[in-house]
């Protein structure tokens, strides 16, 4: 039985606290048995949910879960497509802004798993893969058992399951966490890149912790200039309740972003990566403004 098939549920559940009320019973009461929105992954009693794109819709793809033998087919209206012609077995429900409400209906379908880890997301051009998967391992070794997700794959310990995204889609992001708790994790430190900030892939996800290797300019086919690039990246430490950023003000955009950070937010650790020493004692909480030649960062630990 896999993960998502334990935790099946109603349509009615699933869509609690939104503005879906399902008039029709036999939607309403639906069970589900698991969900997503790329259509090569729906399986037999699931719920696919097509989403507007950039260049395309999700029901351009929506075949594929109809041979898959999913349950119901939900589609966000956007005018650019019709309703789809769905066999008589299977369900189908118009869901006004869908693409907005993934991140919440996926972390409330898996249990909300980042309620129950520590997780930190990592993000910058150059260095996510290389940071992130050596703080999983260096808190794995300290015995904060860790997960990674990122460009080298995803899972916990040295053996990864492979990854075709830096950071999947949304649901899959809530997929894999829920797969890292139930294998142990108590952390998982995951790569966040700018696309996945922009189309709100890590929607709905609790970060503890965020981190910021460096900005430099890549990425301006998607972006176009490198104000949007920043704002990109800025999504992570701004307004998503981390208690915790590190910032490598060694780069531009990190000081601007320390800055940023420093008046009044509910960040409570801020250091430069350049040339920090730490001492052995582990504290529960510390403040430290890291300053471009470098700090001493005493008492930073886990927990």
């Amino acid at each position: 039985m896999t993960v998502s098939e334990r935790l099946a549920m109603s349509m009615a559940e699933l869509f609690a606290g939104t503005s879906m009320a399902f008039d029709d019973p036999a939607v309403r009461n639906l069970r589900v048995v698991d969900i997503t929105t790329n259509s090569r992954r729906a399986v037999a009693g699931g719920m696919f949910m097509a989403c507007a794109g950039r260049s395309s819709h999700g029901l351009d793809h929506v075949g594929a879960a109809i041979d898959a033998g999913v349950a119901i087919v939900a589609w966000e209206p956007d005018g650019s497509v019709a309703q789809p012609d769905l066999p008589a077995e299977i369900a189908g429900v118009a869901i006004p802004g869908l693409s907005n409400l993934l991140g919440g209906l996926a972390d409330r379908f898996f249990g909300c798993p980042s309620a129950k880890l520590a997780v930190t997301g990592v993000t910058g051009t150059n260095g996510k893969s290389t940071t992130a998967y050596i703080v999983a391992q260096a808190l794995s070794a300290l015995g904060q058992t860790s997960g990674y997700m990122g460009t080298l794959g995803f899972g916990v310990g040295e053996q990864l399951e492979p990854s075709t995204l830096t950071t999947p889609g949304c649901v899959e992001v809530h997929r894999r966490l829920r797969k890292m708790a139930d294998a142990g994790a108590r952390h998982v430190v995951m790569e966040v890149s700018s696309h996945a900030l922009d189309q709100e892939r890590v929607a709905g996800v609790r970060f503890e912790t965020a981190a910021l290797t460096n900005l430099s300019r890549d990425h301006l086919d998607y972006h176009g200039d490198m104000r949007s690039y920043a704002e990109a990246k800025a999504r992570l430490f701004v307004g998503t309740g981390v208690r915790a950023a590190v910032v490598n003000v060694g780069d531009a955009f990190g000081r601007d972003l320390a800055k940023r950070l420093g008046g009044g937010s509910n960040v409570t650790e801020l250091l430069s990566v350049a040339l920090v020493a730490t001492n052995s004692q582990p504290a529960e909480e510390a403040r430290l403004i890291g300053q471009l030649q470098g700090a001493r960062a005493d008492g930073i630990g886990v927990r």
